[in-house]
């Protein structure tokens, strides 16, 4: 695992894209036909997409979206994704796992097909509307299948670190965009809004990149109270809350303000002896080199980060960069077909792509009417009754890590990019792995003997 992030770096760093991504899928396919257990694919799977460099990447800092190195590359990436996409098939056919549907799954559906119907009966709808609502609806279903299949052969420390692991590979690539682009220095001559727009890694922008480092907090909060050397596991904590604040994304640091506190005291709590001495030790001394830090640099770290400081948090108050323009115009489109909404293709003219009202209950709205926010609501509900139901400590902490997605979204979109929506349906796959299986319900995944994921 540690030698596929390094060579995730490796690939990223000196802007080896097709090569990085071809051997992640040969090392995909690879896993799927031989006898290697299935878990192992998760590696590549998450890993690949953040091989993608600030040279030839989707977003690259200081420009907008350019996708000219991608479709000079298309068949090549069509034959990757054909091979893993059959492979895959084989793999989960010849390892005979039961593949049920669930609940989850049927949550999951019921998403789709809001944006398959919505926009029915309204002005802006279009015959391209079901095509694309019907193109999410097969991806996350695809994904959330494919990881309700495999969730009771991924213990739960296997998932862990390799999320952990996951979140740490941004946080490299985000100090590195820094110091190429000279963000520090040059980031006193330039306003916070330029400066966020360098905060860019090839495979998502600033506000992409947060969540998939807050998404780590979770799983590091759970090995410092569980370890008995938590000190590493803190260490990666703090790691990722300064990734996290490096991204300028106010919209994930709003949600990571109040969780690193609740985290630390929940470690405290958990751990116990010399354990809960180390760790409290380890928190004293960071927390109080970190504030003589501040105050001796509160001038410069004012003005290099004075996005955070010029800007309200989340578009509550003040200047809120357009979030309260996108809500209304989501609440219009609601207000104007409230069955059906106005479909997916509502504002396609914005920006040139798709509408996005930075708030994944207003997109339901929006682009389902009433179906939609039905739809999204009985996700949720789910959901949470998955964690809640004979909870455990394992499903809290997956739920806590989907939740850093979904609240995030509640002032963003990356409910809808990838790879944060792979993360996500992954985490309520397997949060809901036995979760469901009381009481008569429909079962992921047959019990056996130290499979479980959720304990």
């Amino acid at each position: 695992m540690p030698v596929a992030g390094l060579l995730t770096l490796f690939f990223h760093l000196f802007a080896l894209d097709m090569l990085g991504i071809g051997f992640f899928s040969i090392l995909m396919v690879y896993i799927f036909v031989s006898k290697t257990p299935i878990r192992a694919s998760l590696v590549p799977m998450l890993l690949m997409v953040m091989v993608l460099s600030i040279q030839n990447g989707v977003v690259r800092p200081g420009t907008h979206l350019d996708t000219d190195y991608i479709v000079s590359h298309l068949v090549f990436l069509m034959i990757m994704l054909g091979s893993m996409v059959i492979a895959g098939a084989y793999g989960l056919m010849h390892r005979k796992l039961k593949c049920n549907l669930t609940f989850g799954f049927l949550g999951i559906a019921a998403m789709g097909i809001s944006l398959i119907i919505g926009g029915l009966g309204s002005a802006e709808f279009s015959n391209i509307n079901p095509l694309l609502g019907l193109g999410f609806t097969v991806l996350f279903l695809s994904f959330f299948f494919y990881f309700g299949c495999i969730a009771g052969e991924i213990p739960f420390d296997y998932l862990a670190k390799l999320v952990i692991l996951a979140s740490l590979i941004p946080v490299i690539q985000v100090i590195n965009v820094y110091y190429v682009y000279d963000l520090l220095g040059r980031g006193i001559h330039m306003s916070g809004a330029q400066l966020k727009n360098y905060v860019v890694v090839g495979w998502s922008i600033s506000n992409g990149i947060a969540p998939i480092i807050a998404l780590g907090l979770p799983f590091s909060a759970y090995f410092m109270a569980t370890h008995k050397q938590p000190w590493w596991a803190f260490m990666v904590f703090m790691a990722q809350v300064f990734g996290v604040f490096l991204c300028l994304s106010r919209a994930m640091f709003i949600f990571v303000i109040p969780f690193v506190p609740l985290a630390l005291i929940y470690a405290h709590i958990r751990s116990s002896g010399n354990s809960r001495i180390q760790l409290t030790v380890i928190t004293a001394i960071t927390l109080a080199v970190l504030s003589l830090f501040v105050l001796h640099n509160i001038e410069v770290i004012t003005e290099v980060f004075s996005f955070y400081f010029n800007n309200n948090y989340g578009g509550l108050i003040g200047d809120d960069r357009g979030r309260w323009e996108l809500f209304r115009i989501a609440r219009d489109a609601f207000l104007r077909n409230p069955l059906f909404g106005a479909g997916i293709t509502y504002r396609m003219d914005y920006h040139d792509m798709l509408f996005f009202a930075h708030n994944t209950i207003l997109q339901f709205m929006a682009w389902g009417g009433i179906v939609g926010l039905f739809a999204i609501t009985v996700h949720v509900g789910v959901t949470i009754f998955a964690s809640v139901r004979k909870s455990t400590e394992h499903r809290l902490i997956l739920l806590a890590a989907a939740g850093m997605i979904f609240l995030q979204s509640l002032l963003d979109h990356e409910f809808f990019m990838p790879p944060t929506f792979i993360f996500y349906l992954l985490f309520i796959a397997c949060l809901e792995r036995n979760a469901l299986n009381h009481n008569g319900f429909a079962r992921v995944f047959k019990p056996t003997k130290g499979s479980a994921v959720l304990a």
